[in-house]
């Protein structure tokens, strides 16, 4: 649980041993030094992005703890489920909404529209760290520890192979794809995991 809270932390800490580095090879020190200051521009609008997609849905983990001890009422899986719609229902808007105001809210915040689309890009973030989060709550109440955990792992792993391979060729943005793809990977594995524990649908089509 430490780890999935901590993991947008942790992907920074990589951005800061290696996006600066790289840059630096292809850009020199100063224009490699004002474009890390841009991409770092992204994490606290998804952090406030991530607040709003999981400060609800978190709220639902207690009473799916709850109802697994009950064998009478309401059914763990219909707040498992509710949890998970709630997550991406948010976490989708927040996106959403943050990319079609970003180059205004980037122009006003820090006066520049510079490097937009990497924040852009960015933002998608939200998506995979709120469905990770919730996903390691309910699994943490299973007792499901050590999967996730190296879960986490892989993808730490993935984001810093994917800066050293993306941001030479694609600057920022490279490293903001190579975030996506580290958290993608997580959401998508975790959900997989998931599955095979507690064998339920998540949204009804």
């Amino acid at each position: 649980v430490s780890m999935s809270s901590l993991l947008l932390v942790l992907f920074q800490l990589v951005d800061s041993f290696t996006v600066y580095r790289l840059l630096e090879g292809q850009l020199g020190e100063a224009t490699a030094m004002e474009q890390k200051g841009i991409y770092d521009r992204a994490q606290p609008l998804v952090q406030f992005g991530i607040l709003l997609a999981t400060s609800l849905t978190l709220s639902l983990v207690p009473l799916i703890a709850r109802t697994m001890q009950q064998k009478t009422g309401r059914s763990q899986e219909l707040y498992a489920s509710l949890a998970f719609r709630v997550s991406v229902l948010f976490a989708v808007a927040a996106s959403v909404g943050l990319t079609l105001v970003m180059p205004y809210v980037n122009e006003a915040l820090f006066k520049t529209p510079d490097g937009s689309l990497a924040l852009i890009v960015f933002n998608w973030q939200i998506v995979s760290m709120s469905l990770v989060l919730v996903l390691t709550a309910i699994l943490y109440g299973f007792g499901k520890i050590r999967v996730p955990a190296l879960l986490l792992g892989t993808g730490l792993l993935l984001k810093g192979a994917g800066n050293l391979w993306l941001v030479p060729g694609y600057g920022i943005v490279g490293a903001a794809v190579a975030g996506n793809i580290g958290l993608g990977f997580i959401a998508a594995a975790l959900i997989w995991y998931f599955k095979k524990v507690w064998v339920m649908q998540f949204a009804h089509v």
